[in-house]
C-alpha cells in the first residue's frame, strides 16, 4: 500500500474486500490477511495511474480487479 489509501472511504473498500471474501467461503483469517494484500495492490495501481494525492474510494475499488490477478497470480 501507500498514502493513496489514506483517503475517505478507503477502510469501507477494504471492508467490502473482506466482506466478499468472507462470503465466497474463505476463513476469516484467510480473507482479512488476502483483503489486507488485495486493498494494498490496488492503493498501489491507483497511486501510479493517479499519482499519491488524488485518488479517491472509488479508484482504489476501479483498481481492485487488477489487484486480484495480481494476487492470484502471485499465489500459485
Amino acid at each position: 500500500g501507500n498514502s493513496a489509501l489514506s483517503k475517505a472511504g478507503s477502510g469501507d473498500v477494504l471492508s467490502g474486500i473482506l466482506a466478499s471474501l468472507i462470503g465466497q467461503g474463505m476463513k476469516p483469517f484467510d480473507a482479512a490477511t488476502a483483503a489486507v494484500r488485495i486493498h494494498g495492490l490496488a492503493g498501489e495501481i491507483a497511486g501510479k495511474k493517479l499519482g499519491l494525492r488524488t485518488p479517491l474510494a472509488r479508484d482504489i475499488i476501479d483498481a481492485i480487479h487488477e489487484a486480484i490477478a495480481m494476487y492470484e497470480k502471485a499465489m500459485r
